[in-house]
C-alpha cells in the first residue's frame, strides 16, 4: 500500500472531531510521517513537508515559538499546530489537534524559551567530548535519551548507550522531575521483552514529558 501523503492525512484528521478515538491514530500517523522526513533529510526535509500543505489549499502560518512551529488555519474553535523540537537537528515531531485557544499563553512561551535553550546547549556538546561539567552532563544524558528513543525506541537507546549510561540518565530524570519517563526507562532497564519494550515506546511517544523544559528549569533553580 502506498503511504498516504501528509496532505491526505491532514484532510482525514480535520474531517474528524478533535479528541475523538478516530482522530488519535491519524494524528500519530502524521507524526510518524514527519519523523520519517526528519530521519531521512533532517530539518530541511521536515520543514519542506509541512510547508507543502500550502500547495494543497491549506494556510500554514509559521510561529515564533520554536525554530520549527506552524499553525494550520482551521475554523475556530479548532486548532491544528505542528512543531519539531531539537533545534537544527530535530528529534521530535508533534501534532496538536484540539478545540481551544491557539498556542501563545505566557506558560507556553516560557516553556518554548527553555526548550530552545536546552537544544542549543545540547547541540554544542560533542557525544564523546571528554569530561563535562555537571549541568552539561545532565543536558547530554537527557538529550541523547530523548533523541534515541524517538528515533528507535528504548531498545535502540539501550543498545547504543548501554545500561550503565542509562542508569546515569535515570538519576537525571528523577532529579529534574520527569518521573513518568524515569518509570519507563526503569522498566526498560529491568529486562523487558520485545513486546514490553514496544509498549513502553508507545507510551513514551503518546505521553512524552517536556524533558527539555524540565531539565533547563532544574538547572536554573540550581544556579
Amino acid at each position: 500500500m502506498t503511504p498516504q501523503t501528509l496532505a491526505a492525512l491532514v484532510d482525514a484528521l480535520v474531517a474528524l472531531t478533535p479528541g475523538s478515538p478516530e482522530a488519535e491514530p491519524i494524528q500519530h500517523a502524521i507524526e510518524s510521517r514527519l519523523m520519517d522526513a526528519l530521519r531521512n533529510g533532517r530539518r530541511p526535509a521536515g520543514e519542506g513537508l509541512v510547508e507543502s500543505l500550502a500547495a494543497h489549499g491549506y494556510t500554514v502560518q509559521r510561529l515564533d515559538a520554536l525554530p520549527c512551529m506552524w499553525r494550520v488555519a482551521l475554523p475556530s474553535p479548532r486548532v491544528l499546530e505542528i512543531w519539531f523540537t531539537g533545534g537544527e537537528a530535530p528529534v521530535v515531531a508533534a501534532v496538536s489537534y484540539r478545540v481551544g485557544k491557539p498556542w501563545g499563553s505566557p506558560a507556553q512561551r516560557r516553556a518554548a524559551k527553555l526548550q530552545a535553550e536546552f537544544y542549543r546547549r545540547y547541540e554544542r556538546l560533542a557525544p564523546d567530548g571528554g569530561e563535562l561539567a555537571t549541568d552539561d552532563r545532565l543536558v547530554q544524558l537527557v538529550g541523547e535519551l530523548e533523541a534515541d528513543v524517538n528515533n528507535g525506541g528504548f531498545g535502540q537507546y539501550l543498545g547504543n548507550k548501554g545500561a550503565a549510561r542509562a542508569r546515569e540518565a535515570l538519576a537525571c530524570l528523577f532529579a529534574i522531575g520527569a518521573g513518568q519517563t524515569a518509570g519507563w526507562l526503569q522498566a526498560a532497564l529491568e529486562g523487558s521483552g520485545a513486546e514490553d519494550l514496544s509498549r513502553l515506546d508507545q507510551e513514551f511517544y503518546e505521553g512524552a514529558e517536556d524533558l527539555a523544559a524540565l531539565a533547563m528549569a532544574y538547572i536554573k533553580r540550581r544556579t
